[in-house]
């Protein structure tokens, strides 16, 4: 899979992408969401990720994900807001989340500094902050419908 090292508080730790985490990414059960899923996609499968098996090497196949704003448009039926930041969005589904200031990282480094993992951190929480709020939506519209 590859190893790679990051900084914590100063010290590098060697972290390596484990075949489990290769079968979580591979999961078809769950569906990830946030922002940039269709680079992410297009990077684990460019660099070919492979997981052994009972039956052999199989490929990280990371297909279920969910552009963040793409879901918020269509739960709250507001097409302008697909393209919109996560602070835009927190603000759209009423949650208060503050914005970090920092910059996105390359996801393509081997080694991140400690305020590009907060900025992933961030990134994900936000995601999951928004999903959650509108995944009640969708859940009791499709109740409604049926």
């Amino acid at each position: 899979m590859g190893n790679y090292e990051i900084k914590i508080h100063g010290e590098k730790v060697k972290v390596s992408l484990v075949d489990n985490t290769a079968i979580f990414l591979s999961d078809e059960t769950i569906c990830y969401l946030g922002t940039g899923m269709s680079g992410i996609f297009q990077e684990l499968y460019h660099h070919k990720y492979y997981y052994q098996s009972g039956t052999g090497e199989v490929p990280v196949n990371c297909k279920t994900g969910v552009e963040i704003g793409y879901l918020a448009a269509k739960v709250l039926k507001k097409a302008n807001i697909e393209k919109s930041n996560l602070v835009s969005l927190t603000e759209e589904v009423g949650t208060d989340v503050k914005e970090l200031i920092s910059r996105c990282p390359d996801w393509r480094a081997i080694v991140f500094s400690d305020e590009e993992i907060k900025y992933a951190v961030y990134n994900a929480y936000t995601s999951y902050v928004i999903g959650n709020k509108l995944l009640p939506l969708e859940i009791q519209i499709i109740l409604i419908l049926h």
